[in-house]
């Protein structure tokens, strides 16, 4: 999972994931019209199941069913994940 030539552009794994939350996440939540209360959170870090697939190096897009998409970063040090941003699903 390390970058997007491990696993190819459009592969996705459906996972848990638990990640510390930036303020810059959760004021894109909020602006975004995502509803916190349909993710778990415990203190500075959120867990929540969906399809995890590499973006680019580091980086990775959690689609989260009824809820949206949850933009992932590596943690620099390599302690795990960080959710960045936060884009709502829209119904077609």
């Amino acid at each position: 999972m390390r970058s997007h030539g491990d696993w190819g552009p459009e592969a996705a794994l459906f996972v848990t994931v638990r990640a510390r939350v930036t303020d810059h996440f959760l004021r894109r939540l909020e602006e975004r019209g995502g509803n916190p209360d349909q993710l778990v959170l415990e203190g500075d870090r959120l867990e929540a199941a969906g399809w995890l697939r590499a973006i680019h190096d580091r980086g990775f897009n959690l689609v989260v069913p009824g809820f949206g998409q949850v933009r992932l970063r590596v943690d620099g040090q390599g302690r795990g994940l960080i959710a960045v941003t936060f884009l709502p699903l829209f119904d077609a």
